[in-house]
């Protein structure tokens, strides 16, 4: 008899799979309940529910209008309703996923984080609302079109309801209070059902009122909601443009990837009207509409899964996440098998059953094909999820692309060849590709550790088996490359030397990054450590952080603590930072600092302000990051720009006005090229030499140009062309003012600054 495998079943659980007594029965259908209990929790029953009303109200909506207003206004309705169904999804790729993924960041507090995300769906909503009413004005310039003009007119009326309706449930699944869901869902199902139940008995039933009807039920349940919810959001617009920045980086991809599977979803309707005609279009349809009873399932798993996969990344890492991920694919395989086997079965009844004709007969073969490649899509959704829960959105976006791609292809090819059970074959080849290249990029990104796992490492390689025992870890922040953790210990006893504080910088598998990349940074970052550490300039205190250790397994970068914050934080609710900071303070020892480097034959190499950290009120400037040649093309190239000064001065103008999406009334960026420019100011007073002034300056600008060409090489035409010229016209008006507070005429002969910068 084989043994089963120790730690996969409990010890009083090791039993002989073939034990067919009644006590073996028992223990094999004990264990298998308890390992279903853990798939379905109250949270998938409590959004099952939830996706039930909003199916439910859907369909009877669709039943009233047709039985009180007829097919016309049924027709109507339908496709203002499609659109809305389009900005809903547009709403949710763009702003509600990225909020449930990126919640636990700490960009922000919760309650700043939800406000900001209600800021961005207010801007949404108005810039559907002027969609709406442009197309509204377009319908009554047509002969016969008042009808959609007042439907349209209609819509845009209830539009901002109903997306803020949608932006309330996702909300609550973002913090997995699906109960707070269901209730606010019942109530729009019972007051937009009972209004419609009144058009009709009225004789007042038509597309116009019956989305009039949907915008007052979804404005006056909103409406409590944000009464009874009104304490968790805060509204600050800065902090709003902070977490702007983050919120489009994810959403702007996971909108092309939304785009991409709704080209894959209707491409069969598009190819089979080209091809087949219409009649085999709408047998297409009807098929499809018995399939889609699905629909409601896989949208209630949906709706929870996110959040369950944010939690399950953010406390127990790249297990967590895969675990998570694989268990509510077997639970939408369970409920997707119960389902194609009720289509195999059944579906053929069903279609003879809700449609008649000849047309719509002998199509089970082609009903359970659909099934099945709504099955395979299905499984996709967690791996889609969980990619996008680590921040790897375009991995989405390719392995989709690909997938529509083919489903154009195959659909159109096999169609042609075997009509529709062809294009049905074609249409699951293509979501079987799909969802394998999805759960492959999926398994090859997920790191197979937990980070916090990984961060216990790092600091078991440094400090052996002590120091680390007693220790919190918090995760700070991080980018494309490397996740940034705070090791800090709880009695505030040393970890290593006097430090009760470590940094850890994690570099992530994925990065193109080597051991001896990360053995430059370490040099540099001790370079710079050495440089301005501990310097004092005026009562501001200067701080680097000291590297401590390389760790090859993980890739890891160890260092110790550093104080501050990003300016931007720095700076107060609808104001600038205070002159006497920008000019005086901070400016003059961030100065003194950066001329003690240079002092020394060294240069940052990575000069920016996202690498500089303030404390305020503690008087302290903390540089961070310091670059290696790899991390800038044009600070790395000594004998091209051989003056330090202006290779770092050069890169932190170019990161302060490249960013072209804060240009109107932005107090942080205020702050940032005041602080800036004042920087560069105190640099040109403390050089002697009228010669040299003028040196310093011209070479800024020829570098600065250089390293605009450098980030423009990664960006689009359209977009390298608006950030040229408000980059450049910044740059010059701060050097001008520079030029003339200085009393020095810098520019050289030949020299056109505005028309310098050229696209390469």
């Amino acid at each position: 008899m084989e043994k089963p495998v120790p730690g996969l079943i409990r010890s009083d659980d090791e039993v002989d799979a073939t034990d067919t007594s009644p006590s073996g029965v028992m223990r094999t259908v004990n264990r298998n309940w308890t390992y279903a209990s853990r798939l379905v929790s109250r949270d998938h029953i409590l959004s099952l529910a939830d996706q039930a009303v909003v199916s439910g109200t859907s369909f009877l909506t669709t039943i009233l209008i047709a039985r009180f207003g007829g097919a016309a206004q049924l027709g109507q309705y339908a496709v203002g309703l499609s659109l809305l169904v389009s900005l809903v999804a547009f709403q949710d790729s763009l702003i509600l996923q990225p909020y449930t993924i990126q919640r636990h960041s700490p960009q922000g507090t919760p309650a700043e984080q939800a406000g900001a995300s209600f800021i961005f769906s207010g801007v949404f909503s108005a810039g559907s609302i002027l969609l709406f009413a442009i197309g509204a004005l377009g319908f009554l310039q047509w002969g016969d079109g008042s009808e959609m003009a007042l439907v349209t007119g209609a819509i845009a009326g209830a539009l901002p309801f109903v997306l803020m309706r949608e932006f309330a449930r996702r909300v609550a699944f973002a913090h997995l209070e699906v109960g707070r869901a269901l209730v606010l869902d019942v109530a729009v199902a019972v007051l937009q059902l009972s209004a419609l139940g009144w058009l009709g008995l009225s004789a007042h039933m038509t597309a116009a009122t019956a989305c009039a009807a949907l915008g007052a039920a979804s404005a006056v349940t909103v409406a409590g909601w944000l009464y009874y919810t009104r304490t968790e959001f805060a509204i600050h617009i800065q902090q709003a443009r902070t977490i702007f920045k983050q919120t489009w980086s994810l959403g702007k991809w996971l909108l092309v990837g939304r785009i991409t599977v709704q080209v894959q979803g209707y491409a069969t309707y598009w190819i089979t009207m080209l091809i087949a005609g219409s009649v085999v279009t709408g047998v297409y349809a009807a098929c499809m509409s018995i399939v889609n009873f699905a629909n409601p399932a896989i949208f209630a798993i949906s709706n929870v899964v996110t959040a369950k996969l944010v939690l399950a990344w953010k406390d127990e890492g790249g297990p967590g996440l895969r675990q998570e991920a694989i268990r509510n694919t077997v639970l939408i395989a369970a409920l997707m098998t119960l389902f194609t086997l009720a289509v195999f079965f059944g579906g053929e009844r069903a279609m003879q059953f809700l449609y008649h004709g000849q047309e719509y007969e002998g199509h089970g073969h082609t009903l359970t094909i659909l099934a099945l490649a709504m099955f395979a899509a299905a499984l996709a959704t967690p791996a889609s999820f969980g990619l996008a829960t680590m921040g790897r959105p375009r991995a989405i976006v390719v392995v989709t692309t690909i997938g529509a791609a083919l489903s154009v292809f195959l659909i159109w090819l096999l169609l042609a060849k075997w009509g529709l059970l062809g294009a049905a074959y074609g249409l699951l080849a293509a979501n079987v590709v799909a969802t394998a290249g999805r759960w492959a990029a999926f398994f090859a990104l997920i790191p197979p550790e937990s980070d916090l796992t990984l961060v216990t490492r790092v600091l078991q390689d440094f400090a052996g088996n002590t120091g680390y025992g007693d220790c919190t870890t918090t995760r700070v922040g991080g980018g494309e490359q490397a996740d940034v953790f705070r090791i800090e210990s709880k009695r505030q006893l040393p970890i290593s030397g006097e430090d009760p504080t470590l940094v850890v910088k994690l570099y992530r598998p994925g990065a193109p990054l080597t051991v001896e990349m990360v053995e430059a940074q370490f040099n540099s970052l001790s370079n710079l450590h050495q440089a301005v550490d501990g310097h004092e300039v005026n009562g501001w205190k200067i701080s680097a952080p000291r590297p401590l250790y390389v760790c090859n397994s993980p890739l890891a970068l160890l260092m110790t603590a550093v104080p501050g914050q990003y300016i931007d934080a720095c700076v107060p609710q609808d104001d600038v930072l205070p002159s006497d900071v920008l000019h005086d303070g901070a400016a003059s020892a961030f100065a003194a600092a950066l001329e003690q480097c240079w002092s020394r034959g060294q240069r940052h190499g990575d000069l920016g302000l996202r690498n500089v950290l303030f404390d305020i009120e503690a008087k302290t400037i903390s540089f961070i990051d310091a670059g290696t040649r790899e991390s800038c093309r044009t600070c790395s190239e000594v004998v091209r720009f051989p003056s330090a000064a202006a290779s770092d001065l050069a890169h932190v103008l170019c990161d302060v006005v490249i960013d072209v999406m804060d240009f109107v009334g932005s107090n942080a960026r205020m702050s940032r090229e005041i602080f800036v420019e004042s920087v560069l100011r105190k640099i040109i007073e403390n050089i002697g030499s009228q010669n040299e002034k003028c040196i310093l300056l011209s070479d800024i600008r020829g570098c600065f140009e250089e390293h605009l060409v450098e980030y423009l090489e990664l960006s689009s035409s359209l977009k390298s062309w608006i950030v040229k010229h408000v980059a450049t016209n910044r740059v010059r008006a701060m050097l001008e003012r520079v030029e003339s507070e200085c009393g020095s005429s810098a520019r050289p002969r030949g020299y056109d600054f505005q028309g310098s910068v050229q696209l390469r």
